[in-house]
């Protein structure tokens, strides 16, 4: 299982061929997906085209409700979103218990958890930057995450968060952030597992 950033979610089918041989060349191996995104083809050229070897590759799809289904599976991987302003912890428990894996999406909330005073001070502590915090603190929180960028620079830049753990006293403080702030599918109920 890849645990470093990574992903391909929700692009366009131009832009998955621009951005994927980016994501490659940062080393990242996990592609994100799901057939309603509408770019599979694109997606399959672009990994084809890239002479990355399959079993260096982790991709991840979704199946879609739907009564055509006779076997369901028991569950390994569940894709919620999170980030320090919300934290479904109850189901993240839930899931390392069942021996689920736990993804999480949106880890840095639309851009909006870069600017939080908090998140800032840490960035002059560790010297990086303010996306680079949030994603290692998924990260040492036990969370597969998975930030999106069709930007070369940040790609690069989100892959960079090995070799400085942050401490559980600053763990605990970018945890103090949760205000239940869903940005992304608002209906969704939250779910405690």
């Amino acid at each position: 299982m890849v645990t470093v950033p990574s992903s391909c979610t929700a692009l366009s089918c131009p832009t998955v061929l621009i951005i994927l041989p980016w994501l490659f060349l940062f080393v990242l191996r996990h592609i994100d997906t799901a057939k309603c995104y509408g770019c599979e083809e694109a997606l399959g050229k672009a990994v084809v085209d890239s002479g990355v070897p399959r079993e260096e590759l982790w991709l991840t799809n979704k199946l879609w409700p739907g009564d055509y289904l006779n076997l369901a599976l028991r569950l390994i991987y569940l894709e919620v979103e999170l980030h320090p302003f919300q934290q479904p912890l109850e189901l993240v428990e839930y899931c390392r218990k069942e021996n689920i894996v736990f993804e999480g999406y949106c880890p840095l909330a639309k851009g909006q958890v870069l600017t939080h005073p908090s998140i800032m001070e840490l960035t002059e502590k560790y010297s990086h930057s303010e996306s680079q915090i949030c994603i290692r603190w998924s990260i040492q929180n036990g969370v597969v995450t998975i930030p999106t960028s069709t930007k070369p620079e940040r790609v690069h830049e989100n892959c960079q968060v090995s070799g400085f753990p942050l401490t559980a006293e600053d763990l605990d403080r970018i945890s103090g952030l949760h205000t239940s702030q869903k940005l992304i599918h608002l209906t969704y109920p939250i779910w405690k597992g």
